[in-house]
């Protein structure tokens, strides 16, 4: 008899933002998109749906960090160094962002099958998001979601592009 097999690639990734390496994290990294479209209900079918318009897409990780340091803490807390001060009113967003790259470590089946490194060119804490840190004696660990903004794809204008995979 043989052994049951398949195309599993599982692998710890390590993180870096804005080139820096954000520490352990707890559990896997949770990568998720989705498409955001309004529906077509001609008043012939009524609340029927007959189609959708595209109208974009939102691409998210959901991230446990294990460790407080420097690095994490400004994944957490773009906008400023004390997680106390935030950003100025009227600021957009897109200037908090930097890149975030999740890497197979060598030598797992997620660095063989991949995808090896996914680079999100313009990510951050989501906006809405609340951070829950605790503070007492525990472990701290604290889960968070980064949002990607988009840039323009290369080949096709008006077509955003989140992130890349090598």
């Amino acid at each position: 008899m043989a052994v049951i097999t398949g195309d599993f690639p599982p692998g710890p990734y390590e993180v870096t933002y804005k080139s820096q390496v954000v520490g352990l994290m707890e559990g896997p990294i949770r990568h998720q998109q989705n498409l955001i479209a309004s529906p077509i209900k001609p008043s012939l079918y009524g609340q029927n749906i007959i189609d959708y318009i595209i109208q974009g897409m939102g691409v998210f990780a959901v991230i446990v960090l294990k460790e407080w340091n420097t690095n994490s803490k400004a994944l957490m807390w773009p906008f400023n160094a004390s997680h106390g001060i935030g950003p100025l009113t009227g600021t957009l967003y897109n200037t908090f962002t930097g890149q975030l790259v999740f890497t197979a470590l060598a030598g797992t089946p997620a660095a063989t099958e991949g995808p090896v490194t996914r680079t999100y060119p313009f990510a951050g804490l989501l906006p809405g998001h609340n951070l829950d840190i605790a503070l007492g004696p525990v472990e701290r660990n604290v889960p968070i979601v980064i949002t990607a903004l988009p840039e323009q794809n290369s080949t096709t204008v008006g077509q955003p592009k989140y992130f890349t995979d090598t």
